[in-house]
């Protein structure tokens, strides 16, 4: 198997712990060892403390499974396997698709799941989110279209990343149906999944609705614990699931004992996390609104329906590539541009999530008034 480079991670690999300031970081602020364990009591504490840090289960901890199947109405931990999340990516497409097989995916997407089916040999097929009227829209009929010439499977990513895209319930469920009338599998990456804004309800995780499917959640954006490197597939698909399993004994084998039960407590004190990252993001959303607002001349602005992260894009005649050259050379500040998701560059990724944000988009506002 051989693949391109990963735009995205290696820009973030050359920049991201070089620059004073960053505007485009998709997770969400982090949180201390010590803050979760102020969390316990000191039963709790004391259990902790004396965790074994030996090899783990290869799907997860029975407790930790536990806690993830909660998440999900009627699931079990015997339906959760427990990966890093790119991992639960690699492993998953590996196990699923064969050379010939043809996939849809979002467009923009996170970069893997167009470079591992073209690495098997697969037909990729985007499905492209277009700007109408400073709104994301999702064709419909275009997904009957591709349905009708045969798909083995359909790539999904809401809360979208990078433009925090979310259609409708009642869009959502004609995908599914979609999906089920032509039998084609699912994987739903949910990496944004409970941060929808404005008080929306959370789209159903895919895998409750579709039993041909596997949802992707973890604990690096919700919960701002990229550092765990913990993150799992939810699914009904007992072969899939069995093939995923001999497949991660030639990658970690295990996960980190200390990640997993760090990732149980952050579960078991969900809605603390889920709060937190929320309330960052709406404060943050209303400051780039007050920015934008001021430069509507120069940047269309698209309010993210969830997330951490969001899409504007510059006007015509302005490059987002040009713009993040200068950012780092003048400012110390790194954004993302949107040639980084295979995208029309006058677009550049803004990251919500974190504290830092205000600091950082006033040194972009700064400069935008400066230089256009």
């Amino acid at each position: 198997m051989k693949f391109e480079p990963f735009r995205l991670e290696r820009y973030f690999a050359e920049h991201e712990f070089s620059v004073a300031r960053q505007l485009s970081c998709s997770d969400c602020e982090t949180v201390s060892l010590s803050r979760i364990l102020n969390l316990l009591d000191i039963k709790e504490k004391n259990n902790f403390m004396n965790i074994s840090l030996g090899y783990t289960e290869s799907n997860g901890s029975v407790s930790l499974r536990e806690n993830i199947a909660s998440l999900y109405h009627g699931f079990t931990p015997d339906e959760v396997f427990v990966a890093a999340p790119e991992e639960c990516i690699y492993l998953t497409l590996n196990s699923l698709l064969e050379k010939g097989d043809r996939v849809l995916f979002l467009s923009p997407i996170y970069q893997s799941f167009e470079a591992i089916p073209e690495s098997l040999g697969c037909e990729t097929v985007k499905w492209r989110l277009e700007n109408s009227n400073n709104e994301w829209t999702l064709d419909i009929a275009f997904l009957e279209e591709q349905a009708e010439k045969g798909l083995k499977a359909l790539f999904l990513n809401f809360p979208h990343n990078p433009t925090g895209f979310i259609p409708s319930i009642d869009d959502y469920k004609k995908i599914i149906e979609i999906a089920r009338k032509y039998n084609i599998f699912i994987f739903s990456d949910e990496m944004y999944w409970l941060l929808e804004h404005g008080g929306r309800a959370p789209l159903p995780a895919c895998c409750t609705l579709y039993e041909n499917s596997v949802s992707l959640f973890g604990m690096s954006k919700t919960f701002g614990l990229p550092g765990l490197r913990i993150g799992w597939i939810a699914t009904r698909k007992k072969d899939l699931y069995k093939k995923i399993a001999g497949m991660k004994d030639y990658t970690t084998i295990c996960s980190s004992a200390l990640s997993e039960e760090v990732a149980g407590i952050a579960l078991r004190h969900r809605d603390y996390f889920i709060t937190r990252s929320s309330n960052i993001i709406r404060n943050n959303l209303d400051y780039a609104q007050s920015v934008f607002d001021d430069f509507s001349d120069i940047i269309y602005w698209n309010e993210p329906s969830g997330g951490s992260v969001a899409f504007p894009c510059f006007r015509e005649g302005i490059s987002a590539s040009s713009a993040a050259e200068n950012l780092i050379k003048e400012k110390d500040l790194l954004m993302l541009p949107g040639r980084l998701f295979d995208y029309d560059d006058r677009y550049f990724r803004l990251g919500l999530g974190r504290k830092e944000f205000s600091d950082s988009l006033y040194v972009f506002k700064k400069y935008v008034e400066k230089t256009f």
